[in-house]
């Protein structure tokens, strides 16, 4: 997604502001070298890379008194820090880039996490 974003601003004569968040709940977190790598692949795209610590996302699924999968808690905490950051970046678009191994990490929790 970064490269065709990027690719778009340079093809079309585009101005975009690109932003790519992160946000790490501390939950089986990127390594510092891995964030590192990230920034530089984003900064040769002229994207601007954000970290966003989030601490209160593994309390919640910890201490949860509802019985929501930990995986919606999760993906509704860190949708709830996205969309904080582009508001305050003054961003109007988000796009959510996922790939094959998310897809195959999603199903897996799920079958056995959640049994379903």
């Amino acid at each position: 997604m970064a490269d065709i974003l990027a690719a778009y601003n340079i093809n079309f004569g585009k101005s975009l502001k690109l932003y790519a968040v992160y946000v790490d709940n501390g939950l089986g977190s990127l390594i510092e070298e891995e964030k590192q790598k990230i920034k530089e692949f984003l900064k040769e795209r002229k994207i601007e890379f954000t970290v966003m610590e989030d601490n209160s996302t593994k309390e919640i699924i910890e201490h949860r008194t509802k019985p929501m999968s930990p995986c919606f808690i999760c993906t509704r905490e860190s949708r709830q820090r996205l969309l904080t950051e582009a508001q305050k970046i003054g961003a109007r678009k988000i796009a959510l880039g996922h790939n094959l191994d998310d897809f195959i990490e999603t199903l897996l929790l799920n079958i056995f996490g959640t049994g379903k």
